[in-house]
């Protein structure tokens, strides 16, 4: 889970900070300093963590221990300040910074928000924490900050960073309809481009942001992969996944999930890859007025395979990092944990693709299946609220 925090004054207790909040707009936050948490960072540097000088307007540095600035990082006239994350390597700090219209400490469960923050206007800023200043910024609409995900996701290595723009409206379903200010961040060279390419390499300037929202082959990254060996990114969207250059963010291909051809203006495919990385399977995120759909993609050809799951759907859960669908080891099986366990031969379908239906059905958990994986060839395991469970793959029947 992400940190978004407002920068405390080095020594000033938090109710004094408060007073001041509701005159100055201020949000503070009882968060204690946030030192860079990755202590292994090749740039991880003890002690030290970022506070915000209201007499200077400088955001700094400083040591915990003894309360010097080690270091300025940036001088800020703005008078909110947000810090979101370190990069991995603790040489990049990022940051929200604009101007807080308002806030509520009421917690809306139902769209898994922690609070509401209303901003009139507000970048995202990356500093460099190692030599100071302000590396990069990037315009960030959206008046909401939402904290399904954070707005800037780095990769493993640090070289590479995703900034994601915010929500329009409380009342939005923030995973799917923010604003689609979505930037790749370069380390190497400090470019930055945005991610704007449509099928027909038109450019979605001009276009109004409702449309942008839900244009298709355009990722809504609510997954995303760094895929450092081929220098990709990918990115979940509506009907597929995106695939971009990490050169310079153009479109490299989109992966359609084949028989969700209906759902490219509305349903997200997530995907998984397979053990030995050789294929990944796209399957669709259960929305209204969608269909299912399941396509195994093999790496190599960049060929994809169907199948008739019969218009189901994966549950629907933000920005999960499990699966409800895995190959076998040698990837001839595909099997799907939804209601009940379905599994697919893969090396003996059919010509039709209404015809690809699954070899197997078995019951399984009496929960709603969150995740599939192959706990050894012929062997499924399924984790529910009743928790991790293994079955036969050919027969059903439960392994204790």
């Amino acid at each position: 889970m992400r940190r978004l925090v407002c920068l405390l004054l080095f020594g000033l207790c938090f109710n004094i900070v408060a007073a001041r909040a509701q005159d100055d707009n201020i949000i503070p936050s009882d968060d204690p300093p946030y030192p860079c948490p990755y202590t292994s960072g090749a740039y991880y540097q003890p002690n030290l963590f970022p506070r915000y000088d209201i007499n200077s307007n400088s955001l700094t540095l400083v040591d915990m221990t003894t309360g010097e600035t080690v270091r300025v990082l940036d001088t800020i006239a703005e008078p909110n300040i947000r810090l979101i994350n370190w990069s991995p390597d603790c040489r990049y700090l990022s940051g929200a910074v604009g101007e807080i219209r308002a806030s509520s400490p009421v917690r809306f469960d139902w769209l898994g928000y922690e609070n509401y923050v209303s901003w009139y206007s507000r970048d995202i800023v990356l500093w460099d924490a190692l030599n100071g200043g302000r590396v990069q910024s990037f315009i960030n609409p959206g008046k909401r900050i939402f904290r399904l995900k954070t707005p800037v996701v780095w990769s493993p290595d640090s070289q590479y960073a995703l900034i994601l723009g915010g929500c329009p409206s409380l009342y939005y379903d923030c995973a799917i309809e923010r604003e689609r200010y979505d930037f790749l961040w370069i380390a190497s060279n400090n470019s930055a481009a945005r991610f704007e390419q449509l099928p027909s390499g038109e450019s979605i300037r001009g276009r109004s942001e409702r449309f942008i929202r839900f244009i298709p082959n355009m990722a809504r990254f609510g997954q995303e992969y760094w895929d450092i060996f081929r220098g990709w990114l990918w990115g979940s969207a509506p009907g597929g996944v995106a695939i971009y250059s990490l050169a310079d963010g153009s479109l490299v291909t989109f992966l359609k999930n084949r028989a969700c051809e209906r759902c490219q203006w509305g349903a997200e495919s997530r995907f998984v890859f397979s053990s030995d990385g050789q294929k990944v399977t796209l399957y669709s995120i259960a929305q209204r007025g969608t269909v299912g759909a399941i396509t195994v993609y093999d790496l190599a050809t960049m060929t994809g395979t169907e199948v008739n799951v019969e218009g189901l759907a994966a549950p629907y859960i933000p920005f999960a990092d499990y699966h409800p669908v895995a190959l076998s080891p040698d990837n001839r099986y595909l099997a799907v944990g939804y209601d009940a366990i379905r599994v697919w031969d893969l090396q003996n379908l059919p010509e039709a693709v209404e015809d690809r239906l699954p070899i197997y059905r078995h019951g399984g958990p009496t929960a709603r299946i969150w995740s599939v994986r192959f706990a050894a060839p012929g062997v499924i395991e399924t984790t529910s609220e009743e928790g991790t469970q293994r079955w036969d793959l050919h027969t059903g029947v439960y392994i204790p």
